[in-house]
């Protein structure tokens, strides 16, 4: 993927803004993604803050460079930076779930708009993706937290219900989409393939496994594996595993594929 691709329009000018963290820099594809979209439609003014997982992780080597990006969990370094911004945004993922409980990303998002609060600022929600949430706890972390968002864009209809739901007032929702569509990729020049797989005349199917849910179910694993082995045979086609998720913990998708190859 190359994110610094010709934009699709003519991006809008924005003030100096500062990103509070959703996830980027983590090891989810999807989420620089979903930033490149942004960048697409908006220019923010040099010196712009984004919180990030790790500002010494590789991946921000191919972000632009005219922004700073700030360790999340370095707070006086980000609080410095939301009292200086002129405009605090919340972009991009999934960041209102109760899949995986409360502990992500419901608090510590949560936590980051609260402070952003405590410290006289505003911040608008972009292209944020809403689950409905049943669980009371998550809808009380929510009605603490995110509820003092001054305005949501959301990707879908569907995330605009569960925001009216979550008694967020109609005249604050916009439906847009996901970022990620706006995302500006080119075919690479040169791909780079291991030297039997060119000698390989038959057809490839690609398979992206998510492990969130079943990453510890050994019988699922082996029965997935299996699986796929009958559908190579069969079909006489190879299988390739595609990750969006470059961390190695047991939960992401790179460590489940390894382990059903």
């Amino acid at each position: 993927m190359n994110i610094e691709a010709e934009p699709f329009v003519e991006p809008l000018h924005l003030p100096r803004c500062h990103f509070l963290f959703n996830g980027l820099g983590a090891g989810n594809i999807g989420d620089e993604a979903m930033f490149a979209g942004f960048n697409t439609i908006f220019k923010m003014e040099p010196g712009s803050t984004i919180e990030v997982f790790d500002s010494e992780a590789h991946i921000l080597q191919t972000l632009p460079g005219e922004y700073e990006y700030l360790t999340w969990t370095e707070t006086a370094s980000c609080d410095d930076a939301i009292r200086k911004a002129d405009l605090v945004l919340l972009v991009g993922d999934t960041l209102i779930s109760e899949l995986h409980g409360i502990h992500w990303p419901l608090v510590p998002i949560g936590a980051r708009v609260s402070r952003a609060r405590e410290l006289g600022k505003r911040v608008h929600g972009i292209a944020i993706g809403v689950d409905f949430l049943h669980r009371k706890d998550a809808r009380m972390v929510f009605a603490t937290n995110h509820s003092y968002l001054s305005d949501w864009t959301t990707r879908s209809e569907f995330c605009r219900e569960a925001l009216l739901d979550l008694h967020v007032e109609e005249k604050n929702i916009k439906v847009a989409a996901d970022l990620a569509w706006l995302c500006p990729v080119r075919r690479p020049q040169q791909v780079k393939t291991d030297p039997d797989s060119r000698r390989d005349s038959r057809g490839m199917i690609a398979i992206n496994i998510v492990g969130e849910e079943w990453a510890f179910d050994e019988q699922r694993l082996s029965e997935t594996a299996s699986a796929l082995d009958r559908v190579s045979e069969e079909m006489n086609v190879k299988i390739m595993f595609i990750c969006n998720e470059t961390r190695s913990d047991p939960a992401y998708d790179h460590h489940t594929s390894t382990r059903v190859a």
